[in-house]
């Protein structure tokens, strides 16, 4: 808006400055020499002071348009891509800690199990025995085997814990 009142403006002054100087008083459209006056004043005048400032707007403009595209592929897509290639590589990360997690489960479902099992078969083996001193040694011994157990399978958790 700003732009179509500066050439208003500036259309203004160029008629003023035109009559100043005066239409000839034989001024005609029909006649050449009229129609050679105005060309030579008044549509000259336009072309160097309105004209000339919209075409020196488009030329900013294309300037800015040049400068515009110039950083897009210098800066911004190049980091697009950057960023894609990121999110691919976090994609597979994820994958892939997503299949250690279900092994370590898998892993940690196992050993309870195992546990279970050496629970049961240690109550078996008291409820056959009875509580005599030999059982008790025995009772005893596997205790020593369990707690030796359980104690491997903390060193295979707390492995599989720091292999990530």
């Amino acid at each position: 808006i700003g732009d179509v009142e500066q050439i208003k403006q500036s259309l203004k002054n160029i008629i003023l400055k035109t009559n100043d100087s005066r239409f000839p008083s034989d001024f005609s459209l029909s006649n050449p020499e009229s129609l050679k006056w105005f060309f030579n004043n008044i549509k000259m005048k336009m072309e160097n002071e309105i004209f000339s400032k919209l075409e020196l707007g488009h030329l900013m403009m294309n300037e800015r348009k040049l400068f515009i595209e110039n950083q897009l592929k210098e800066y911004i897509e190049p980091q697009i891509k950057l960023i894609n290639d990121k999110i691919k590589q976090i994609s597979t990360n994820n994958h892939r800690l997503r299949d250690k997690i279900n092994q370590i489960l898998e892993t940690q479902k196992l050993y309870q199990q195992k546990i279970e099992d050496i629970q049961n078969k240690m109550k078996q083996s008291d409820l056959l025995n009875g509580n005599n001193n030999n059982d008790n040694i025995n009772t005893q011994q596997e205790l020593r085997r369990f707690r030796s157990i359980l104690d491997d399978y903390e060193k295979e958790y707390n492995a599989l814990n720091y292999s990530f």
